[in-house]
């Protein structure tokens, strides 16, 4: 369809403001063209959308306007859409620093680490398996399920040097997660689960190791 042969023809969007014109105005104006613009074209449907489309941007466009009115109200009535739309908005009121100390944060750090290597000592003593409701022990997911506790061993490195407290063994954690990872899945170990007792003793020395470092 050639939209310039619709008649009347198709007012022209700009995406501009007459400087004499706020926002309640062109929304006034809107309402009456609209349904002059309707009963013009209700016997073309195709020229209906496209003047009701058209509409709908005008109203927009005068929505943003007095919305800037509202806020800017020595400015708004000389400012076009673009350069309203590039008026700076207050800017998020800045969250406030934690006010932990490094040792408060290093001590909740090190209890999180010490319960998740306990769960996975505990499950890979289990041998990575729990009952179903038939008292049948099947392989589950448990272990894997606890490995994120690498990343949490890794965040801890620089807020114990920022403590000053040793940072090996986080480092020492983190390497066995990755170590294991791949060992704990639950077609790894259905397919073997004889390495997971001794993983389990490796868990429990550096629990141990770190519970020291920290009771120094």
């Amino acid at each position: 369809m050639n939209l310039e042969r619709i008649d009347p023809p198709l007012p022209k969007v700009t995406g501009e403001f007459k400087t004499t014109k706020d926002g309640q105005t062109i929304l006034l104006q809107l309402a009456l063209n609209g349904f002059r613009w309707y009963m013009e074209s209700r016997d073309n449907t195709r020229a209906a959308q496209i003047r009701m489309e058209t509409i709908d941007r005008r109203l927009e466009l005068a929505e943003k306007q007095i919305a800037i009115e509202k806020e800017f109200p020595a400015v708004a009535s000389v400012m076009t859409p673009t350069m309203q739309s590039n008026i700076a908005r207050p800017s998020a009121p800045q969250s406030k620093a934690s006010v932990l100390t490094n040792e408060e944060t290093l001590a909740y750090q090190n209890k999180e680490i010490g319960k998740e290597l306990w769960m996975i000592e505990k499950h890979m003593a289990q041998k990575g398996r729990i009952p179903d409701k038939n008292g049948e022990l099947k392989v589950c997911d448990c272990i894997h399920k606890h490995v994120n506790v690498g990343a949490l061993a890794m965040e801890t490195i620089p807020i114990a040097e920022r403590a000053g407290q040793p940072s090996e063994p986080y480092q020492k954690i983190a390497d066995w997660i990755t170590k294991i990872e791949p060992l704990v899945t639950v077609d790894a170990i259905e397919a073997d689960d004889s390495h997971l007792p001794m993983l389990a003793g490796e868990a429990s020395a550096l629990r141990k190791e770190l519970a020291l470092s920290y009771n120094r």
